[in-house]
């Protein structure tokens, strides 16, 4: 599988390059727009990973020059944000299907989205869908559908940032710690309480049932 990393921090880029290719990935990398762009244009990659903030020309309007031009394969932004920040929503709304927040803390979920986006790329552009049980999290239109509905009123984009990485984990739990460093920003405060308030809050929008706990009662779990 051939994938483009574009990234303009050398501290950044070398450990997600050195990951990747002990994976097995052929990995071409690169660290300004214009250089991207080209790139996108020439060859059929399976996923790119990329910087929203680079020199030349901003993650922003590589996306759209490759959307433009056609080009759907998938696109995860490494954001400096681990929160469904204006930024990362405008960046989906373009047409980007994915974004994990940097410092990068865990690489093996990064690794499970490229080979997943990988897998499944032909038609993915503009955005994605995830889903495990009876809950559908849309990353396009940051909408929650339970059972096939709607869920109203939405979630907060905290609310939304912990329930995305639930659904994503598959039923595995997660610890308290974990969401957090997967779904928020640096937050001040006992991780615990902090994701507990976030659990309770979705539960109540979407039941009970939506999120277990597991773990021997030290995580949760989508339902």
């Amino acid at each position: 599988m051939k994938i483009l990393l574009v990234e303009d921090d050398p501290d950044v880029q070398a450990p997600i390059l050195e990951r990747l290719r002990s994976e097995g990935f052929e990995v071409d990398a690169c660290a300004d727009g214009q250089t991207a762009i080209d790139l996108g244009l020439e060859n059929d990659y399976h996923a790119v990973l990329l910087d929203p903030g680079l020199p030349i020309f901003s993650g922003e309007q590589v996306i759209k020059r490759w959307r433009g031009a056609g080009r759907t394969f998938p696109i995860i932004v490494v954001t400096a944000t681990r929160t469904m920040s204006d930024q990362v929503r405008e960046l989906i709304r373009l047409g980007a299907n994915q974004y994990i927040g940097k410092p990068i803390i865990d690489y093996d979920i990064l690794v499970e989205w490229v080979r997943s986006f990988s897998n499944a790329r032909g038609g993915v552009a503009g955005g994605a869908i995830v889903a495990h049980g009876d809950i559908e999290v849309d990353t396009t239109t940051f909408t929650v559908r339970l059972r096939g509905k709607r869920v109203s009123p939405g979630l907060s984009n905290d609310e939304f940032a912990i329930l995305r990485e639930l659904v994503l984990a598959a039923g595995h739990p997660l610890t308290p710690v974990e969401l957090a460093s997967r779904a928020l920003d640096e937050r001040e405060g006992p991780k615990d309480a902090l994701v507990a308030t976030y659990v309770q809050r979705i539960r109540r929008k979407l039941g009970n049932a939506a999120i277990t706990t597991a773990g021997g009662g030290r995580g949760y779990a989508a339902g």
